[in-house]
């Protein structure tokens, strides 16, 4: 095969493995990235493409081998260097992580995201230190923190993060809106809003519509399929245009505004259901949350949500992918402070990461006061 006859054999493969990604398919978007790989395995910008993709599809040890004969191939490629620094990340090679990152820093010393992880690395090893200056200018580079590094810095910092900058979670979930639901069903097998809503229902009785319910973080909607049988009215309210836009097509929702979820419940004793489904995980305080909560619920009402667990500690700690984990005698200390009750709670997998199940909490509180 001629290398004309290779490259127009190439470009059909990669368009498709572009397209496959965009619908959510990252293994088949890898597939594909693979097969051109076949045809041109010395091509720097087919390698880092499998390799970006490896990643997505949750193949760190191959995207790392991928990434380390790109970077083998060109040593001035800071794209190859930032990717063979997050799959040795995700494989626990640190120092081969850091290394590779350092690199890509040297070439693109700009380049808030390779900073962002550079940092997370350091953070990794133990040292803070060597994470901080790295952090801080992740957020000089980039003001609207769209990378995350806010938080990262705050527990570089010795802190506790609140939460994830709100412009780094708008900014991922416009980008996910299109896919959103295909991966989150039909790749990463996610049931949370119906084993949620199944609780719920243990708790307060079968749905009858005649709740007045707040959708807290409701997406693309797929929560209000499972809590709208309870609802007269239902409510919903998320970060991203985009994924409020999609839950307002499908006409579930009486109304869906854009904006920050404890600015959505500041009207007191408004509602009997407020639901927060897998929102939780890019708040690390819930104080203001569980307190807001308290104050908009009616007397009497309930708060149903789900968070990731903490297998290691009981506190609340920023995983690898970028979500808060919340230990359980944590969340239910906070809810007693701001006034409600647990009622119901059961162990539940939110959805799957990587082939790995997400060990989340399903509970549901009572406004005491």
């Amino acid at each position: 095969m001629t290398p004309m006859d290779r490259t127009s054999t190439v470009d059909p493969l990669l368009e498709r493995a572009a397209r496959l990604a965009e619908a959510g398919d990252a293994a088949g978007a890898y597939a594909a990235a693979r097969a051109a790989l076949d045809l041109r395995p010395d091509a720097r910008q087919v390698l880092n493409l499998a390799a970006r993709l490896a990643l997505d599809a949750g193949h760190a040890q191959d995207a790392a081998d991928l990434a380390r004969e790109s970077a083998r191939l060109d040593a001035n490629d800071a794209e190859a260097a930032v990717l063979l620094g997050r799959a040795a990340f995700a494989v626990g090679r640190l120092p081969e992580a850091i290394e590779a990152l350092q690199r890509a820093i040297r070439l693109s010393p700009d380049d808030a995201a390779a900073r962002v992880e550079l940092g997370r690395a350091w953070l990794a090893a133990a040292e803070p230190e060597k994470a901080l200056p790295h952090l801080r200018r992740a957020v000089a580079l980039d003001p609207r923190d769209t990378h995350g590094a806010g938080a990262w810095l705050a527990v570089a910092e010795g802190g506790p993060a609140a939460e994830l900058p709100p412009a780094f979670v708008r900014a991922l979930f416009d980008q996910y809106a299109d896919r959103f639901d295909a991966e989150l069903r039909d790749v990463l097998g996610y049931r949370a809003p119906e084993a949620l809503a199944q609780l719920t229902a243990r708790v307060i009785g079968a749905p009858a519509g005649d709740l007045d319910v707040l959708d807290l973080g409701c997406g693309t909607g797929l929560s209000g399929v499972s809590f709208r049988p309870f609802a007269r009215a239902l409510i919903g309210v998320d970060l991203s245009p985009r994924m409020a836009e999609k839950a307002r097509a499908r006409g579930l929702y009486t109304r869906v505004d854009v904006g920050d979820m404890t600015a959505a419940m500041n009207t007191a004793d408004a509602f009997h259901l407020i639901v927060a489904v897998d929102a939780l995980g890019y708040v690390g305080d819930l104080a203001p949350i569980f307190r807001a909560a308290q104050g908009a619920l009616r007397p009497g009402g309930r708060f149903a949500a789900t968070v990731e667990t903490n297998p290691d500690a009981d506190g609340v700690v920023l995983s690898a992918a970028r979500r808060f984990r919340h230990g359980e005698t944590h969340v239910r200390r906070i809810a007693v402070e701001a006034g409600l009750a647990f009622v119901a709670r059961e162990e539940i997998v939110l959805r799957r990461d990587r082939g790995q199940p997400v060990a989340g909490l399903a509970f549901v509180l009572a406004r005491t006061g």
